[in-house]
């Protein structure tokens, strides 16, 4: 287990993203070690190439969770891995949303 301090980030919540995706910077800034290399492909499902693979922690508010993220050059991606196991509520006339 590697411990390592935390870092506040902007994540895409996206569906369409089977993992979690982790800045490049990110890992860098924190000295992540690599698990493993994953092949990555793109929305069309295009072969795009082999990306480090690292163990993090993702929370927000009361939800904790560890996955594998896969090193990514934009931003933090949160994908179905941690998506599926939330239950999201919309008002959008409200401009809000919540997750239990």
């Amino acid at each position: 287990m590697y411990l390592t301090r935390p870092v506040e980030r902007e994540a895409l919540l996206d569906s369409g993203a089977s993992g979690t995706m982790i800045p490049e910077d990110v890992a860098e800034e924190l000295a992540l070690e690599k698990i493993k290399m994953a092949k990555t492909y793109d929305y069309k499902g295009t072969f795009t190439g082999e990306k480090p693979v690292y163990v993090v922690t993702v929370s927000c508010d009361s939800m904790t969770n560890n996955v594998e993220a896969i090193e990514t050059p934009g931003i933090a991606i949160i994908g179905r891995d941690i998506l599926n196991t939330i239950k999201f509520s919309l008002d959008a006339r409200r401009n809000r949303w919540e997750m239990s």
